[in-house]
C-alpha cells in the first residue's frame, strides 16, 4: 500500500481486486465470499498469500495466511519480515469525505515478533 504510484482498487460482489500500475506487480485479491482460508496442504503459498474478508459497517477487514518465504518483498514497514507462518490483518475504511483510504495492517508471527507489529497507510 506504500506504492507512490496510482493503486486501482475494485470491488465486486465476491471478491476486491488491488492492481498496482507497477508492470511487474502482481495483482491481489481479497475473496469476500470465503469463511476459511484456502487448505494449506493444497495451496502453493504465493507473493500475496490467500486473503478473505468480511465488511463490518463501513470497514473492511481482510485476513492473509500463505505467504511465500522466498517470493516477493519479504521487508515489513516499520522492521521485520514476512515468513510463511505470518498472518496480516488488514483495516481498510474511507475517512471523512471519501477522499482518503486508511489500511491499518498488523503483523503476527511468532518467529518475527515478540507482540503483533501494527502500522497505517
Amino acid at each position: 500500500m506504500g506504492d507512490y504510484r496510482p493503486i486501482d482498487i475494485r470491488q465486486g460482489r465476491r471478491e476486491v481486486a488491488i492492481v498496482f500500475e507497477m508492470q511487474n506487480a502482481v495483482a491481489r485479491h481479497i475473496y469476500l465470499n470465503r469463511k476459511e482460508h484456502v487448505d494449506p496442504e493444497t495451496f502453493d503459498k504465493s507473493t500475496n498469500g490467500d486473503s478473505i474478508a468480511r465488511w463490518d459497517g463501513d470497514v473492511l477487514i481482510a485476513e492473509t495466511v500463505g505467504f511465500a518465504d522466498d517470493r516477493g518483498v519479504t521487508a515489513i514497514p516499520g522492521g521485520g519480515f514476512r515468513t510463511s507462518a505470518s498472518t496480516l490483518v488488514e483495516r481498510f475504511r474511507l475517512l471523512p469525505g471519501g477522499q482518503i483510504l486508511s489500511v491499518v495492517s498488523t503483523w503476527t508471527d511468532r518467529k518475527v515478533f515478540r507482540t503483533p507489529h501494527t502500522y497505517e497507510y
